[in-house]
């Protein structure tokens, strides 16, 4: 009870101390002793010149052509990699035209500004183009089958506006298995007659051309068989679907007869 009580005495004394005037009267100060003012207070240094106002801020560059995107047939592997087919055209886009003083019109396994690495960091052969605001990848070869590729941007790179890459930019992208590839061996009988109807000598017979594909209107493959004792020919490296195939005779002479009707196969 006394603490309580003490505590009571102490609020109110200090509460009375502060509300009271002071009994004692304030010194007026003479000018004369005062402090002459600082810088701060008359917003003047220097012999009285005004201050000096801060430069302004350099203006901002605009931001680097970065590639936005390496597209695959549409596809994005900048995420990760993609599975493409092995003929697949690279395409990487810029967020901003190139410059076209420094169009890029390439073949060959090594450019300066476009790269393409296999996983054994072996540059491979490429053809590559640039236009607007892209540079396209087209492999001279089929890519290998399951394999991982890495495109290697150069940072010196222009756009049109003059800026320019700054630093290189890779990205990567992986193929399909390899498909199996087929083979079909073709038969014949050697012909007998012309279309006219007379007789054809073996001896009058030079050879025969073989055309296929795989459609009845995509036979634009061709085989040629040299000798006109030969009734059958291996064709190869096919991949599996279903083909189409005709044939005609060459005389002795170079002169072509008609191609036969088409027959078809399927290649499992």
């Amino acid at each position: 009870m006394n603490k309580q009580k003490t505590s009571l005495i102490l609020i109110v004394f200090l509460l009375i101390m502060f509300s009271c005037k002071s009994p004692f009267k304030k010194k007026k100060n003479n000018p004369s002793d005062q402090a002459p003012p600082t810088c701060e207070e008359t917003q003047s240094c220097g012999g009285g010149t005004d201050p000096v106002p801060d430069p302004d801020p350099d203006p901002v560059p605009d931001p680097d052509p970065v590639p936005t995107v390496l597209e695959v047939d549409g596809v994005s592997p900048n995420s990760g990699t993609q599975n493409i087919e092995r003929d697949t055209n690279i395409v990487v886009l810029f967020n901003k035209e190139l410059d076209p003083q420094q169009a890029i019109a390439f073949s060959g396994a090594s450019s300066d500004l476009v790269k393409v690495y296999n996983s054994s960091n072996s540059a491979i052969a490429f053809a590559a183009s640039s236009s607007g605001n892209m540079i396209v990848i087209d492999p001279i070869e089929l890519f290998e089958g399951s394999e991982t590729y890495r495109v290697v941007i150069s940072g010196d790179i222009t756009a049109k506006d003059g800026t320019y890459l700054g630093s290189e930019v890779t990205s990567q992208f992986s193929t399909v298995a390899a498909e199996t590839m087929k083979s079909i061996q073709l038969t014949w009988d050697i012909p007998t007659e012309r279309e006219d109807g007379s007789a054809l000598e073996l001896y009058e017979i030079d050879g025969y051309k073989i055309k296929y594909g795989p459609g009845p209107n995509q036979d634009n493959q061709t085989v040629t068989i040299t000798g006109g004792q030969q009734t059958e020919v291996v064709i190869e490296n096919l991949p599996q679907g279903t083909y189409y195939f005709s044939i005609a005779t060459v005389d002795s002479d170079g002169v072509q007869g008609q191609f036969s009707a088409q027959i078809h196969q399927q290649i499992n």
